[in-house]
């Protein structure tokens, strides 16, 4: 047989071992659930229902510690004391609807001192309302908490907070729903208030007693096992349910698994005999493979061993690999070489280009010395273009605004000539003569 499945291609190979791989769980999950389903079924069924009846009591202590933190912040707000002392009975209104909409109150009450009620936000409940205010209280069917908290100033004592939230509404439901998981309700004094399950509404009905120990429960909606646990709620007995729903399934899952566990406990223990052979051919040439990948990794083609000669696909994938790692191996050379003498000329490139950079820092810095001294030379030069006008008579020049200047003034502006005076022969002896002659006479 050994010899037959050399002579097959992987391919079979691997059909034969996907057929057996999705057969082999099939029997080995009908063992497993007839061994352990019996025995671990109360015992998962306690702990989910132990999670859930721990995950319901934060909740509930979860609610009660909003109520409780929501109403001391709101007493100790300095809004609400200034407020209330100085009687700003509309602003306090106000103030109490704001409050009540923020940390979802049903009701929030102010009274004085003594009790008496100085404002609220929706209905009174006498129950919630009394002097010594319950943590729980049940009015019909509709259930709630309740938190008071005396409201001070600079050690004044102005009145009392009194806070409900509801249990039993619509929302506080709706946030059970999302954060269980099973079928949940909150019995209290021996009533299910509280339950996402229908139960009559008669207050003569007969119930059972919750019990802390996993039990069957009936209802009109199923049979479920239930699990149950007293809290501590000032003036009421309350229990705290968690249930799971139970189907006619069990039974005939747990038949269905014997019956596959006895007729396929024969055929598995021989399909597992034949499969360990089937693994270890299969496995050996992708060992191979790995150990020569390891060699080609390290550079140690001398150590790549292949069955080259192999008949299956195992052996074109060993003789394809043995000349890829012969090509890599050349071509390794080949690139260390070409990579030396690439980088000689690299070397010889890089140094041309040091000794042309060096010119041009040369070239560069004399343009800049030029640029320098020219900008030097035309700060100081001042020129002069086209055709000037000027007086014939008294030699004033008219300049581009139509003013006339003086000839010295005019060039001192637009060049860096000074004037300096003095008179010449010709016209001292034409200025001066008659002047002379006078001093001659005397």
């Amino acid at each position: 047989m050994l010899f037959f499945l050399r002579k097959i291609s992987f391919k079979k190979k691997l059909t034969i071992l996907v057929s057996f791989a999705i057969f082999i769980p099939l029997v080995i999950s009908g063992f497993l659930a007839g061994s352990f389903l019996h025995r671990h079924f109360l015992a998962m069924h306690t702990t989910q229902l132990q999670t859930e009846i721990k995950t319901l009591s934060l909740l509930l202590s979860q609610r009660q510690s909003e109520l409780t933190q929501g109403i001391q912040r709101v007493a100790s707000d300095n809004t609400l004391q200034v407020t209330l002392d100085l009687e700003i009975l509309p602003q306090l209104s106000k103030y109490l609807n704001y409050q009540a909409d923020t940390i979802h109150f049903t009701s929030l009450m102010v009274t004085d001192s003594v009790g008496q009620i100085i404002d609220m936000t929706g209905d009174r409940n006498s129950v919630c309302f009394d002097k010594n205010v319950p943590q729980l209280f049940v009015d019909s069917f509709f259930v709630g908490l309740c938190h008071s908290s005396i409201i001070k100033r600079n050690d004044k004592t102005l009145g009392y907070l009194i806070g409900e939230m509801s249990l039993s509404d619509n929302r506080f439901k709706q946030y059970l729903h999302t954060n269980l998981v099973n079928n949940y309700i909150i019995w209290i004094d021996g009533k299910p208030l509280i339950s996402d399950l229908n139960f009559p509404k008669d207050k003569d009905h007969d119930f059972p007693v919750p019990s802390e120990t996993i039990s069957d429960f009936q209802t009109t909606n199923g049979n479920f096992k239930i699990l149950s646990k007293q809290m501590d709620f000032r003036g009421s007995e309350v229990f705290i349910s968690s249930l799971l729903p139970l189907t006619s399934y069990n039974a005939a899952l747990q038949n269905a698994v014997v019956t596959i566990l006895i007729s396929s406990l024969a055929l598995f223990l021989i399909i597992l005999f034949v499969l360990n052979r089937f693994i270890i051919d299969l496995t050996r040439p992708i060992i191979e493979l790995t150990a020569a990948s390891d060699f080609m990794k390290k550079g140690k083609y001398h150590k790549i061993k292949l069955d080259l000669q192999r008949p299956d696909e195992f052996g074109l994938l060993n003789v394809a690999f043995s000349n890829m790692s012969k090509s890599l191996q050349d071509n390794l050379e080949e690139m260390e070489e070409l990579v030396l003498l690439r980088t000689a000329e690299l070397h010889e490139i890089n140094k041309a280009l040091e000794n042309e950079l060096g010119e041009r820092k040369q070239a560069q810095a004399a343009k800049e010395k030029l640029v320098e001294e020219l900008q030097t030379a035309l700060n100081e030069i001042k020129t002069l273009h086209g055709i000037i006008p000027i007086c014939s008579y008294c030699k004033k020049i008219r300049s581009d605004e139509g003013a006339w200047t003086m000839l010295e003034e005019y060039f001192s502006y637009h060049t860096n000539i000074d004037f300096t005076h003095g008179i010449c022969p010709e016209c001292k002896d034409d200025v001066y003569s008659d002047f002379v002659k006078k001093i001659a006479k005397k």
